[in-house]
């Protein structure tokens, strides 16, 4: 499998919530590939994982935290 699959593989399985294989797809792509720290953690299909502490652990801090829906200011004209 080359590092495009593992991409690929890494985002159907976040999709699917099947957790456990995306974090192992994540490694598979961190070997050959390092700077998808940073894009991982800038992918919309991983938001959901970005406040995990295991998705954490393999992205390093650089990955987003998103705050709660409710702590968005909105600006009014």
């Amino acid at each position: 499998m080359n590092v495009g699959d593992s991409h690929v593989t890494a985002a159907g399985n976040a999709l699917l919530g099947r957790k456990v294989e995306m974090l192992q797809s994540i490694k598979q792509i961190l070997e050959d590939d390092r700077t998808f720290k940073v894009e991982a953690s800038e992918w919309p299909v991983f938001e959901d994982y970005t406040n995990d502490p295991a998705f954490r652990k393999l992205i390093g801090e650089g990955a987003k935290t998103h705050a709660p829906i409710s702590n968005v200011v909105s600006i009014e004209r």
